[in-house]
């Protein structure tokens, strides 16, 4: 109970630091294109979102660890690994973001977390690994007019 804690604890730190220093860090000259007088948000948003959302849910398992329950057991060393291996896919896959662009480092992530986690069946894995990303790019293109980082595959529509 008391390592849930720390880890919900370390998750609200993090959630913090991001809230407060890489959100605010996104430059603001979207305001200055084309066609930007009608939206009402940036593309902070959806940073703003997930960092509070991770917030939210550290201090979540600060006031109410798992008691009793195999959820949240940090002392089982799979668990420990399986928390290990998601923060270095995370660092992972937002290093290679600007390299590879979205679309790849996604599909590349979904993949490893997929089979890391223990997914076996590749009628599943495979797909979902390489169609979720490109609807994703596409969602954020056509209906949010986004643009997600293109990276080596900058002329390729996907």
């Amino acid at each position: 109970m008391r390592v849930d804690r720390i880890f919900g604890a370390g998750v609200c730190i993090l959630a913090l630091f991001f809230l407060a220093l890489a959100v605010p860090s996104i430059p603001d000259d979207w305001q200055k294109t084309a066609g930007s007088e009608y939206f009402t948000v940036g593309p902070e948003l959806f940073p703003y979102i997930a960092g509070g959302i991770c917030l939210l849910m550290g201090a979540l398992i600060v006031l109410h660890p798992a008691d009793g329950h195999k959820l949240g057991r940090l002392r089982d060393p799979a668990a420990r690994r399986r928390v290990l291996f998601a923060l270095v896919l995370s660092f992972g896959y937002a290093s290679l973001l600007g390299v590879l662009g979205f679309t790849l480092t996604s599909i590349l992530a979904l993949f490893l977390f997929f089979v890391i986690f223990g997914e076996r069946r590749w009628l599943i894995v495979v797909p979902m690994a390489v169609l979720v990303p490109i609807v994703t790019k596409l969602v954020f293109l056509k209906f949010f007019m986004l643009e997600l980082p293109p990276g080596i595959f900058e002329g390729l529509p996907i």
